[in-house]
């Protein structure tokens, strides 16, 4: 999948292999880090700026520029007008079923900068209203129980 891959040592068919190939093996010894060095700690993230920008500010004074900028630009640059879209029905987190009486939930995952939107279609006669379910933005992957909710959360309240 074009990834690099670090290889700390193989069997002997493996090294056949690789010879064959015109690359040599040699087993890879890694340096333990040092025990005595203090852990670096990240402040929790309090909902104000980019959370990339805090983990950055909490490793270094002056955090570096890096090619993820570039990255990110080729990124927008080759897929700024493809959307992934998808219809989703909404689950129980526990026990992970799909409600029947849920309603169709569309999610489109932008490819240009990893935005997601939620849209819940209009369904005539229905009593629901529709509209959008969560604005486009970044989201992390996985939200607990706790934590969890939305408009339909706060309903049930």
């Amino acid at each position: 999948y074009n990834h690099p891959l670090l290889i700390l040592s193989c069997d002997s068919t493996t090294k056949d292999w690789y010879a064959r190939k015109g690359v040599t093996q040699r087993p890879l010894k890694v340096v333990p880090e040092d025990e005595d060095r203090m852990p670096i700690r990240v402040p929790a993230y309090n909902g104000y700026g980019a959370e990339d920008d805090l983990y950055a500010m909490g490793l270094k004074l002056q955090p570096a520029i890096s090619s993820s900028e570039q990255e990110q630009y080729r990124q927008f640059m080759t897929s700024h007008d493809r959307i992934l879209r998808f219809k989703a029905k909404v689950a129980n987190l526990h026990s992970g079923e799909i409600d029947p009486s849920s309603p169709v939930m569309i999610i489109n995952y932008f490819l240009a900068d990893d935005t997601l939107s939620v849209f819940e279609p209009v369904v005539r006669n229905s009593g629901m209203k529709g509209g959008t379910f969560l604005n486009r933005m970044r989201y992390k992957k996985h939200i607990t129980p706790k934590t969890g909710g939305g408009r339909r959360a706060a309903a049930r309240r």
